[in-house]
Parts: structure tokens; sequence; C-alpha cells
């Protein structure tokens, strides 16, 4: 098995290895305040998509599959993690997932480089979810010698634009905990309504809404009035906050 050039970071599913990696990110730029977006655009740059993806795939509101899936076990591979979906994976299948992770293929050429009718059927032995038969195993380790080189240029270019040492290192028991309890102590009550408002703001101003489904549209008018409610409670503390001394105070 290939070793990762970087020094281990964390070992665990995907899912464990994402959840690591937002709680990196969130240490270094916390959600709500300047800058917490673009702390995500790397990845989000990476995986092609939008950053209030990345920011959904965080809270576990929605979880990347499909090409965005194989993107992201390669993103995390770069940024030092040993993520064990791709350590089971055989070498050559997981060298022909490389090379679509890192964009030298797209999903469609590659699963007609293999022979397969559709690209469902590619990801699932990707995932190992469907065996593959010899022949088709032996083409994919084929295609990734013959573009080996290419790719370990493609991983060094992204490991400049994406290096792992500039999130802060972060053990394995504070990711069960709050960023902002870890980096500030105790806080109050008041303080983490304040927080949690300004947290809003931000999910707000990153087009949040902007992909809704007809199903999400039909559970937010079922949850209609308890919005209402918390629109009416961010109201009076917006009052409140305008009375205070100060700049912009009375």
């Amino acid at each position: 098995m290939r070793q990762s050039p970087q020094v281990e970071v964390f070992r665990g599913h995907w899912e464990e290895c994402l959840k690591h990696l937002d709680t990196r990110i969130t240490v270094k730029a916390p959600r709500g305040l300047p800058g917490a977006a673009q702390a995500r655009k790397p990845l989000a740059d990476f995986c092609g998509v939008k950053i209030p993806s990345v920011t959904r795939w965080f809270s576990g509101a929605i979880l990347p599959n499909g090409t965005e899936l194989i993107k992201l076990l390669c993103y995390l591979d770069l940024m030092g993690y040993k993520v064990i979906e791709l350590e089971r994976m055989q070498p050559g299948r997981r060298g022909f997932a490389e090379l679509i992770g890192f964009g030298l293929l797209s999903i469609e050429q590659a699963a007609e480089l293999i022979g397969y009718a559709n690209t469902a059927t590619l990801y699932q032995v990707l995932h190992g979810r469907q065996n593959s038969d010899e022949e088709k195993d032996q083409k994919m380790w084929d295609i990734w010698k013959e573009k080996s080189r290419e790719l370990e240029l493609r991983k060094a270019e992204a490991r400049k634009q994406n290096g792992s040492e500039s999130l802060p290192v972060v053990d394995q028991g504070a990711e069960k905990s709050s960023p902002v309890l870890a980096t500030s102590g105790r806080i109050s009550r008041h303080t983490a309504a304040i927080i949690v408002a300004v947290g809003l703001q931000s999910l707000l101003e990153e087009d949040l809404f902007e992909d809704f489904s007809e199903n999400d549209c039909a559970e937010l008018r079922q949850t209609a009035y308890k919005l209402l409610g918390l629109l009416m409670k961010f109201s009076g503390l917006g009052s409140w906050l305008a009375t205070l001394p100060g700049k912009g105070g009375g």
C-alpha cells in the first residue's frame, strides 16, 4: 500500500475525518466571524461545489456522493488524513479513483474507458459495494500506471495550494466540544445567544436556501411558527443591543 508523504493527522472513516477537518477549520476561523466562509473555500474549490454545500456537509444536513465523495476522499488524504475507505481499496482501484478525484478523468470518461455502461456501476465498484471482474480491474491498474506521473504532479500542485500545515492540530477529543468553548473558556448564555445569532447571519449570507427542494419547503412551512417566534426574539435582541452605550448606542 502506498504511503502518504505527509504526517498522519487523523485516522478514521471518511465521515469521522470530515468532522475532524471541520473542527480544525472552525478553530482557525470560527463560524459567524469574518473569514469563516473563506476558510472553507479550498475544500469547496477542490470538490467543485459551492461553500454552502461544504457547510451542509460539515453540519451533516447533506452528505457528498458520487464524484463529490471521491474528490472529498482525495482531499482528506491530501490534508494528511488516513481515510479507511481509501486504505481498504485495491491499489489499482484507488489509483484510478484518484485520477477522477484530481480531475485527470471525468467520471463519464472513466466509466467508458473501463467498459461500464453507466457511471453508477463504477461508483459502486470504487466504493466497494459491487465486485468487478479481473479484466476491468486490470484496466484500472493500467490506466492509473499510464497516468501516474501526471497524477503525482497534480497532487504536488494541490499540496501547495491546500497545505495541511495551515490548519491547527486538534486532538481527537477536542472535536467533541465546541471550538468556541475550547478557545474562550466558559461563556454566558447571553454571549452564546449572540454567537448563535451571528452564525445564523453568516449561514444566510452564504445563500443557504438557494437550492431548496419542494420537500425542504414543505418542512419549512411546518415549522414556520417557530421561525417567526425566533425572528421576534432576535428583533428584541437587536433593539436591546441598540440601546447599549458606545459606538452606535445611546
